[in-house]
């Protein structure tokens, strides 16, 4: 299990906006490096909880891993959480075996799809944190798979 520490000011944030997403089986965190990628899908996780649904969190950040090992990407159910923090239980990892995702993007998307196969369409929202790699024409392309 992982403990996740929220951050005030990212859940208050993500709060305000949530009211104006869509209703949604999955959330997907995209941006550039130090963004707030990984503090968006914590606090998005914990609202998502404490309105008493089910919610897993699929980690594809090798870089820095949120709830898997270092080069790896990992599937968790989000269990509980106090005010200030969220509990995940790891369901499944797959490892990648580097820190970035340039060159292993087939790789890279054949292994997600493996975790999201283990997803339920119904009954559970998706909260996905991915990497800062959306600066070139092939980075997209990699997102989009």
């Amino acid at each position: 299990m992982v403990v996740l520490e929220i951050n005030p000011d990212a859940y208050s944030y993500t709060e305000e906006k949530f009211r104006e997403f869509p209703d949604s089986w999955s959330y997907i965190a995209l941006g550039g490096v130090d963004v707030g990628k990984t503090s968006f899908a914590i606090s998005l996780s914990a609202i998502l909880l404490r309105r008493g649904l089910n919610v897993l969190f699929l980690d594809l950040d090798l870089g820095q891993s949120t709830i898997g090992l270092p080069m790896t990407i990992s599937l968790g159910k989000v269990m509980s959480g106090k005010e200030d923090s969220i509990i995940i239980e790891i369901i499944a990892s797959e490892f990648i075996g580097n820190n970035t995702p340039e060159g292993l993007e087939p790789l890279i998307v054949a292994r997600s799809l493996k975790l999201l196969s283990l997803v339920p369409r119904e009954g559970v929202k998706l909260v996905v944190d991915t990497c800062g790699y959306v600066n070139s024409p092939k980075a997209l392309g990699y997102k989009r798979g």
